[in-house]
């Protein structure tokens, strides 16, 4: 009887691990003809998302770059697909295999080329996708990541963050945020623009005459990070705290422009505790310039800075430069409470328990672009006393 209890069990466990067993997925970098590390990216990108959707196993990927360099395999469309499965099946025992190519179509702007093979244990591989995904630049390919494995799945992509919300509003305020177009010098400092701080580690930042500026917007704020601060802690600057209206909802506006770095804009949320004002809100938004080195309109979707433990009594404006060596420019910051008309806001990310935060690329935020970096403040070493908001 022991025996046959023991089988029994032995038996259900084997059951149950084939019921759970995920199918292998592979995937290989992209083929580029311009020699850019666009086609790798794209095949980070849905090597991360397939493993957090949990529809896949990837577990032989800890090998993939060893495997890659003693049998080197790049496939685009004219790769014999009897070379693709037997590499695949040979060195990643894979089940699923994704590959492709990136075709510039003028510009900035691409067109992946995507294939996707099924290969069973005994059979001919089977053709489970062959689609084109256009893409307006290389910041894109997130997107068209997510859209390959949704339409993989056969379920709608998320929705995307660069896109904006079926939402109409109306403005409740004017402007809220203190020297918004950095025209007002310090007192202390005529150097530098009233009720702004730099918060960089290193000074890497100008306050200019901007070209063609007008009497009331002449001035603009620039950083420009060198090679080791922009790929490590960015530049920061933070506005002056702004009291919020508790629940109130906000949008944000600016004008930006890039040449070289990347820009993120942060807001970030206040409360009191005791004598100190600590972090308990943050909201990112990333800048996809359009137009390479000339200014453009920033704006976010409405946004309600939220906690689910304490109430967030201010914010502050950040913004920050970083990943590569350039300059950011920044005017006419503009934040403004609103209220919404008809549609609504995203859920803060703590009502949404679909996201994951696995890897700190896709560091969990209160609300706002979930799949963002980690915050920069958090790198540096604890600081003291936050400062009272000025009057």
């Amino acid at each position: 009887m022991r025996f046959l209890a023991a089988a029994s069990l032995i038996l259900v466990s084997r059951l149950c691990f084939a019921a759970e067993a995920k199918p292998t997925l592979c995937v290989y970098d992209f083929a580029v003809g311009d020699g850019s590390d666009s086609g790798k990216k794209l095949a980070e990108i849905l090597r991360g998302r397939a493993r957090r959707s949990g529809e896949y196993s990837l577990t032989v990927e800890i090998d993939r770059e060893d495997i890659l360099d003693a049998h080197p395999l790049t496939p685009n469309l004219k790769t014999p697909q009897a070379e693709i499965v037997e590499h695949a099946r040979k060195y990643f025992r894979a089940e699923h295999v994704i590959y492709g190519q990136i075709a510039h179509a003028g510009g900035d702007a691409m067109v992946v080329n995507v294939r996707v093979l099924q290969l069973p244990r005994e059979g001919d591989p089977v053709v489970r996708l062959a689609k084109d995904y256009p893409a307006a630049n290389r910041h894109e390919l997130m997107f068209v990541g997510e859209q390959v494995l949704a339409d993989l799945a056969g379920r709608d992509a998320p929705l995307r963050r660069d896109k904006a919300l079926p939402i109409a509003y109306e403005y409740l305020t004017g402007n809220l945020v203190p020297n918004p177009s950095f025209e007002e010098p310090a007192p202390t400092h005529p150097h530098l623009p009233a009720r702004w701080t730099d918060a960089s580690m290193k000074k890497q930042s100008t306050w200019i005459d901007k070209p063609g500026g007008k009497p009331g917007d002449r001035k603009c704020l620039t950083l420009h990070p060198d090679r080791d601060m922009a790929e490590s802690y960015g530049l920061i600057w933070y506005s002056d705290y702004i009291p919020i209206e508790p629940g109130g909802t906000y949008v944000l506006s600016m004008d930006l422009k890039a040449e070289g770095t990347s820009i993120i804009v942060w807001t970030k949320g206040y409360t009191k505790y005791g004598t100190e004002l600590r972090n308990s809100y943050k909201y990112q938004k990333r800048f996809y310039p359009e137009k390479n080195g000339e200014w453009e309109h920033w704006q976010t979707e409405p946004f309600v800075p939220r906690n689910p433990a304490v109430q967030v009594e201010s914010v502050r404006v950040m913004l920050y430069a970083y990943c590569s060596p350039g300059t950011a420019y920044f005017d006419n910051v503009c934040l403004r409470q609103v209220k919404i008309t008809s549609g609504a806001t995203r859920k803060a990310d703590f009502e949404d328990p679909t996201k994951s935060t696995e890897g700190w690329r896709d560091r969990k935020l209160v609300e706002g672009e979930q799949k963002g970096i980690e915050d920069p403040e958090e790198k540096k070493a604890p600081a003291g006393k936050a400062p009272e908001a000025k009057k």
